[in-house]
């Protein structure tokens, strides 16, 4: 008998691979995939990650199993980007320590200081843009995103000192009303 190989390996898998770690921005346009220096959050070390997670639960009724098809309902997602910036500018450490941020202009640097009150202006969208295999750009936009993680900066001796982000999509109130997620991923098509 002839042993097969196994493998998803298709001649389209070179071409459908996300490359590199891609890059974190406060602005996209999708449709020219434009890439502003001034738009560009900052560089990043060792990748990140990007999760979606729904909260799903089972509508209980008696007589019925857990996980019963038809019977679940969304409640909420939750989109989060992770990353570890490497660079100490004053909009990255204001990214970093979320919200409440003030910032005060002196001769020769920015004070950087924190309330207790998060405000419509400390929500912002954020993309994060890769490359595919083929030369395409893969996006994901979080829309309202905030940091909650706060900020805690790692001190490495002979190297550079980092800190993380996890930025977190945020529902408003208009997306109740129009039952929308606060969260878009953007695949080119083929070919394209």
């Amino acid at each position: 008998m002839k042993e097969l190989m196994l493998t998803g390996v298709t001649a389209d898998t070179p071409k459908n691979l996300q490359l590199n770690a891609g890059v974190l921005l406060k602005n996209f346009d999708i449709e020219t995939n434009t890439i502003s220096d001034s738009d560009i959050i900052g560089a990043t070390r060792g990748g990140g990650t990007l999760s979606f997670t729904p909260t799903i639960r089972q509508v209980e009724a008696d007589g019925i199993p857990t996980n019963f098809k038809s019977m679940q309902r969304i409640d909420e997602w939750t989109a989060q980007l992770q990353a570890t910036l490497i660079e100490f500018r004053k909009d990255t450490l204001k990214l970093a320590l979320g919200a409440g941020v003030k910032e005060v202009d002196k001769t020769n640097y920015t004070e950087l200081s924190v309330g207790h009150e998060v405000g419509d202006t400390d929500y912002s969208d954020m993309w994060w843009v890769g490359q595919t295999g083929d030369g395409s750009y893969l996006a994901v936009k979080l829309e309202n995103s905030l940091n909650l993680a706060g900020l805690s900066v790692t001190l490495t001796n002979k190297g550079e000192g980092t800190y993380g982000i996890t930025l977190t999509a945020h529902y408003q109130l208009s997306d109740l009303k129009d039952k929308h997620v606060p969260f878009k991923i953007y695949v080119p098509k083929e070919g394209e």
